[in-house]
This record gives C-alpha cells, sequence and structure tokens, in this order.
C-alpha cells in the first residue's frame, strides 16, 4: 500500500537519521516511544494527564512505564536534545 507508514519503515527513518547524526544509538520504535513519552512528561512539568492524553493513552497508569527517568535524567535529556536541534 503506497504511503503507508510502517514499524519497519519507521525504524529505516529512525535508524538512517541516527546513522546520519552519527549518533552511536540503534534506535528502534519502542524505545522511541519511550523517549517521546520521556520529553513529553519533562516538557507537561511533569503532567502525568497531559502525556497520557498527548500519547493517546486512555490510562495514566501507563505513564510511568515509559517515562521512567528520574528528574535530573530527564532534564539532562531535555537539554540535550534542545542543544543537538537548535
Amino acid at each position: 500500500m503506497k504511503g503507508l507508514v510502517t514499524r519497519f519503515s519507521a525504524w529505516q527513518v529512525f535508524s538512517g537519521t541516527a546513522k546520519a547524526l552519527k549518533l552511536k544509538i540503534n534506535p528502534g520504535c519502542h524505545g522511541m516511544r519511550k523517549f517521546f513519552a520521556t520529553f513529553l512528561y519533562a516538557e507537561t512539568g511533569n503532567n502525568s494527564v497531559m502525556t497520557a492524553n498527548i500519547m493517546n493513552w486512555k490510562n495514566i497508569n501507563e505513564v510511568p512505564t515509559y517515562a521512567s527517568v528520574d528528574e535530573d535524567d530527564k532534564k539532562d535529556i531535555v537539554r540535550a536534545v534542545h542543544k543537538k536541534f537548535s
């Protein structure tokens, strides 16, 4: 099906981008989802309800499963992402 984004095609984009940026990671879809949830959680001021809403989760109990980084680590991650892409 033309234009369909599959898990594999998304992985190809993430993997290719990481390689082009010379990042020493091998991003997978689940890891990217966890990273994005952690980023959202930090950006919303650690608001579980807002994070769950943005991620389209029906249960806010999923937030700790994905956004499981402690406060200092979250701040470091957000700073690193802003620095890398600013």
